[in-house]
Parts: C-alpha cells; structure tokens; sequence
C-alpha cells in the first residue's frame, strides 16, 4: 500500500504573516494581531499542500501575482472563522420572539404595511438565519399572506455559504432542539442527517457579502440586523465604520443585535442601547 506523503508546514515569519495580514485587513477589515501567527500559518498549510508550494513566501507571491482574483476567496474561506450554532445566545432569539415580533407587528398593522426584512450579516454555514425563520414561523410571520417576510443572509465566505444553502445538517447539530421543532422544521434526509424544510429555507436567502466594502447593495432598509461575534474581528475605525452602515440599512425603531462580547459602550454611535447586546435605532421623535 502506498503511503501518502507527509506535508511538513513551512515556518511562517513575522514578516511573512505581517504582509498576509495587511492583505487580509486590505479586502476584509480582519484585524490580526501577531498572537494569530500560528493559527494563520496552521489555516493556510491547506492552500500550499493544495497548490504544491514549499513556503509562505511562494505562496504570497502567488497570491498577490495574476492569481489574486481566482485565490483570494480561498484565502477568506481559509481566514474566517465559522463556529455557530442553532439558537446561540439564546437570550436574544427570547427577546425576538417576546418583544421584537409582537412589536413591530404592531406597528406595520397600524402602518398598513405587510413587509417584513431581515438581515444575518456574518451568516456563517446558515444556523442564525434559520433559527430566525424558526421564530418567524412561530409568529406566524412566515405562514399567513398577510406577511411578507424575508431573511438575507450573508457572509464574506462562499465555502460556508454553500453548506448553508444546502440547508442539511448532523444530527449532532440539533441535539439542543427541542424534539417539536425538529418535527416542524426539519426533514430527515438520511441516517444522521437533516435538512430544513422548504417552508423555512423559502423565506432566507444567501448571498456573498463582504462587509467591509464602502456601500452595500441594497435598496430597502432593515427592520432587523443580526451581526453577532463579527466585529470582534475588527480594528474600532473598522467597527465604526460598519456600525454607521448599519444605522443607515436600519428602518427607525429598527433592532441591531450583536453579539455578548461587543459591547458598544466604547464606541461613539447614534444607536440606542435597550439591553446587553441589543440596541435600536431612535424613532423621529
């Protein structure tokens, strides 16, 4: 049997990884510290195994030469960092489902307006969209015509992307569901796996979105932005930055969750704070 040859990982120097880090902050707002070092250097070994390269020199120059267009996404994909789960931070999917959805259902009732827009920034491979449709569904915001409710979701990498399009999950994934909600919103395709309904999946889309382009494609604002465990990875003009777009891509009264570990008490905003990691947009008085 033949053995498959061992890939000994190249070192990566601090000037090495300080040119890749002013290449990824350059397209994608990604601030990394020199603590990262080994992280990036374990991340990228994929793409040099993959593409038959002996240093991280070779690979840079590669990378910044005639390959930039087609190797930068892979670059990103192998960068990002993805973890997430269904419901995560619970607390927020309770401050949705208890003041959020009956509030402002209220107020487009009393508006006369039907639609309803949602916005996952930093998607990941598709559990926070998904977990907001769930509590979309239970409002009824996604089964009577009267509502016209739709979720965007985004996220700078097309690997993980495609996994949340795909829609199919381990079972492990879901082992914190309750057992209803497995049977409501989910079909099992396979020994082990699932995949959410169509019901659900028809009401979230998926694009490609890097957030740290000076303007956004969109034409109508935002009754909701979910941008949780993101602007960690960013520099405080970075997250400013940001933060401005959000208002502006924000309806009045509409609702920014990030997530516990981003505060905004440090950063000089226009956002109202309701509670930890929750914060609005002020109505015209």
């Amino acid at each position: 049997m033949k053995e498959t040859p061992v890939f000994d990982i190249p070192r990566l120097s601090p000037e090495e990884f300080n040119s890749f880090r002013a290449l990824i902050y350059r397209y994608t707002g990604i601030s990394l510290n020199l603590q990262k070092i080994e992280m990036v250097r374990g991340r990228l070994s994929k793409r040099l195994r993959d593409l038959g390269l002996d240093s991280f020199q070779e690979y840079f120059e590669y990378l910044t030469g005639n390959a930039l267009d087609s190797e930068l996404p892979h670059l990103i994909d192998a960068i990002s960092t993805n973890k997430t789960s269904f419901f995560r931070e619970a607390l927020h999917f309770e401050f949705l489902r208890e003041v959020v959805f009956p509030a402002l259902m209220s107020k487009k009732k009393n508006l006369h307006e039907r639609r309803i827009r949602i916005w996952s920034a930093g998607c990941s491979t598709g559990e926070e969209p998904y977990s907001i449709a769930m509590e979309a569904a239970r409002a009824d915001l996604l089964s009577l015509p009267q509502w016209d409710t739709q979720i965007l979701a985004t996220d700078i990498s097309e690997e993980v992307l495609c996994h949340a399009r795909a829609a199919t999950y381990q079972s492990e994934k879901l082992e914190d569901l309750p057992e209803g909600d497995i049977k409501r919103f989910f079909c099992n395709v396979e020994k082990g796996r699932y995949r959410v309904n169509d019901k659900l999946r028809n009401h979230v889309q998926f694009r490609r979105l890097n957030l740290h382009e000076n303007t956004f494609p969109f034409q109508n604002p935002f009754d909701i932005i979910f941008c949780r465990n993101v602007m960690i990875y960013f520099d405080m003009p970075s997250k400013r930055t940001l933060l401005d777009k959000y208002y502006r891509h924000l309806l009045p009264g509409g609702y920014l969750f990030t997530g516990h570990s981003e505060s905004l008490s440090s950063i000089q905003t226009n956002f109202r704070y309701v509670r930890p990691a929750v914060y609005q947009k002020p109505s015209p008085a």
